[in-house]
This record gives structure tokens, C-alpha cells and sequence, in this order.
């Protein structure tokens, strides 16, 4: 009889299946956000998928930059909440074309300011309405933003050793590549 080692800190929570099923949602969700997104900042991008796996909740927060835009959502009908995460170079290209900018504005290495988070926060509804639109055939879900955060050690959503899904975007806006995570 041949035994297999079974890591139940380590264990997987989503079956292989059920990741290609949201691989799936994820692609519907690309083509939803280009098009939400280009109506809202009037430019062409790009958006694809970079990489959905899981890993424990401690693993995903240590690895997220310091300082990062973080939005924190419930999705109910669905239990708990959830993480959107915008890289910052994204973020400040996104409010340069949201201000009349071009959208190559040199990249701050700093924290968005509350008018900034404010105008993100109008981004951020477009997204999780992307998101609502694309998840419609699995789940109806009602995306519900209830915090935004630039510290992720303060976004506590789940225990450290819990599995989470990190499903990471890739977001092309002219010469700038930035992430939605």
C-alpha cells in the first residue's frame, strides 16, 4: 500500500476544477474591467490575467508593498470579505488621466492623499461592478466597499495561517504596467 504525505496546514481548499472555473470568471472579468475601465479614464488598456493560486492569508500580506492602495469589500450574499488591491504606479497613472493628465506622470513613492483615495475609491466601484457583471453566472453577489487602507498589516480579513485565493490582474495603460490584485 503506498502512503502519501498530507501537509494540513498546506492543504488546498479549491479543488483544481473549481480554480479553472474561476479562471474562467477571472478572463469575463478581464474583458468586463477593459471596457469599464476605458469608459471611465478614455484611454485603451490592457487587462489579463497574471496568476490565480492559493496561499495562506500571512504569505499574500507579506508580500504586498508598503505603501499600497488596499480596498477592503464584502461580497455578501457570500461569508467574509475581501481584498482589491491597485499597485500605486497604476493608481497615480489612473488620477493623472482622471485630471486631464496623459497618464506618464512620474510615479511618487508615497502614499495616495485622501483626495486621492477619494478619487480611487470612484475606480474601485467600477472595478467591483466589473466584477459583479462577470461573477453574475456563479454567484449574485453585492460588492460592498467598507474600508480602504494604504497599511496592509491593519487589513485583517482572515486568519494568517487561512488559505486565501490571490488572483493578481495585469493592467497595461500605455507604458505603464501595474497591477490589480
Amino acid at each position: 500500500m503506498d502512503y502519501k504525505t498530507f501537509d494540513f496546514a498546506q492543504s488546498e481548499l479549491l479543488s483544481k476544477d473549481e480554480l479553472k472555473s474561476i479562471n474562467l470568471l477571472q478572463e469575463s472579468f478581464c474583458r468586463s474591467l477593459e471596457t469599464g475601465l476605458y469608459n471611465f479614464v478614455r484611454t485603451v488598456l490592457q487587462v489579463s490575467i497574471d496568476t490565480v493560486e492559493q496561499l495562506p492569508y500571512s504569505h499574500y500580506i507579506a508580500s504586498t508593498s508598503q505603501p499600497a492602495l488596499l480596498v477592503v469589500f464584502s461580497v455578501k450574499p457570500l461569508e467574509g470579505r475581501a481584498v482589491l488591491e491597485l499597485s500605486l504606479n497604476l493608481v497615480f497613472t489612473i488620477i493623472d488621466r482622471l485630471l486631464g493628465g496623459n497618464g506618464s506622470s512620474k510615479i511618487a513613492d508615497r502614499e495616495p492623499t485622501d483626495i486621492e483615495k477619494k478619487i480611487i475609491e470612484r475606480v474601485a466601484i467600477r472595478i467591483l461592478e466589473s466584477l459583479k457583471e462577470s461573477w453574475m453566472q456563479a454567484v449574485n453577489m453585492q460588492p460592498n466597499i467598507e474600508a480602504k487602507e494604504t497599511n496592509p498589516n491593519f487589513v485583517q480579513i482572515a486568519a494568517p495561517g487561512e488559505n486565501v485565493v490571490l488572483i493578481r490582474l495585469k493592467v497595461v495603460v500605455g507604458e505603464i504596467t501595474g497591477y490589480i490584485t
